[in-house]
């Protein structure tokens, strides 16, 4: 899920819709990435480590990409709103799994 921005000759070509598509591409990954290390599903790229699992931190980023969702309805490409859709399901899947698993590991206690 790493994500890389654009050559600077790419991005020459490129107009400023597709620029600000790539943009919000990005955002999204690393957002859902972010969300999964917190989960404990993802190491970190950088250093190859799983940070330890927090349940708070990833709902923030789970927010973060459900605000997104409801703020850009209606403005974005069919592919933008899929990627979104897609993340959005995997990391809301996770996050039930981890807090099922912490529930059960606690006794019953979220």
């Amino acid at each position: 899920m790493k994500f890389s921005f654009p050559s600077d000759e790419s991005l020459d070509q490129a107009s400023r819709d597709e620029i600000m598509s790539h943009l919000f591409t990005g955002l999204v990954l690393q957002h859902s990435q972010l969300a999964m290390m917190m989960l404990g599903r993802v190491a970190d790229p950088d250093s190859g480590v799983t940070p330890p699992k927090d349940l708070e931190s990833a709902k923030m980023f789970i927010d973060l990409l459900e605000m997104l969702e409801f703020k850009t309805r209606g403005n974005l490409t069919a592919d933008e709103a899929k990627l979104l859709k897609e993340h959005l399901t995997l990391t809301r899947e996770a996050f039930a799994e981890e807090l099922d698993e912490h529930v059960e590991q606690s006794g019953g206690n979220a």
